[in-house]
C-alpha cells in the first residue's frame, strides 16, 4: 500500500469516528485496529489523532479562504453584497470537510473557533482594514457574528439552505441586525 493510500485509509477511518465521538475518546489503537494496520505504521503518518484533526481543519480553512478569494470582487460600492455571496460559495466548495468537521459533530466548536481565529487576520489583509481599536472591534464583531451564525446553523441541523442563509446574511448586513430583528418581534 502506498503512503498516500495509507494516509487516505487512516483519515477515512478517523472521519467516521470523529463524527460520532469526542476526539478525546478516539484512540490510535481503535484507528489502527479498524484499519488493520500496525501502530508503528500510524506513527509514520501522523503524530496522534489531534494531528489528523488539525490537518483536516487546516485544509478546510485554507479551502474556505481560497473560495472567498476566488469569488471576492473588491469593488467598494458592493463589498457587503459581495462578501455575503462569498460565504455560500465557500460552503459549497467545502462540503466534504463540512460533513466531517461541522455537521452533527460534537467537536464542531473547536473547528468554528479555529476558523474565527484565522478569518480575523485574513479579512484584515484582503479588505485592507486599518489597525485600530474601532476597526478591530468591527472586524471582530463581523467575524464572530459570521462564525456564530454558522455554528447556530450547524446546531439546528442545517435547517436553512445555503441560499436561505445567504439571503439572511445579506439582510443582516444591508439592513442592520436590529431592523431585521424587529421583523420577528410580535
Amino acid at each position: 500500500m502506498s503512503r498516500q493510500e495509507t494516509d487516505h485509509l487512516i483519515v477515512d477511518e478517523f472521519c467516521k469516528l470523529y463524527q460520532a465521538k469526542l476526539i478525546g475518546k478516539i484512540t490510535v489503537r481503535e484507528l489502527v485496529n479498524n484499519c488493520h494496520l500496525n501502530r508503528s505504521t500510524f506513527y509514520k503518518h501522523f503524530y496522534d489523532v489531534y494531528d489528523i484533526r488539525d490537518q483536516l481543519e487546516q485544509k478546510f480553512i485554507q479551502n474556505f479562504k481560497n473560495a472567498i478569494l476566488q469569488n471576492l470582487n473588491m469593488k467598494r460600492n458592493n463589498l457587503v453584497a459581495n462578501l455575503t455571496q462569498c460565504f455560500p460559495k465557500a460552503l459549497e466548495k467545502n462540503q466534504t470537510y463540512l460533513k466531517v468537521l461541522i455537521a452533527h459533530n460534537p467537536n464542531a466548536p473547536h473547528t468554528i473557533n479555529r476558523l474565527f481565529q484565522e478569518l480575523v487576520p485574513f479579512y484584515r489583509k484582503i479588505l485592507h482594514v486599518e489597525k485600530g481599536k474601532e476597526a478591530d472591534a468591527v472586524l471582530t464583531f463581523y467575524t464572530a457574528g459570521f462564525c456564530s451564525f454558522f455554528m447556530n446553523w450547524n446546531n439546528n441541523d442545517q435547517d436553512l439552505s445555503i441560499a436561505e442563509m445567504t439571503n439572511l446574511l445579506a439582510k443582516f448586513l444591508s439592513q442592520g441586525l436590529l431592523s431585521v430583528l424587529e421583523e420577528y418581534i410580535h
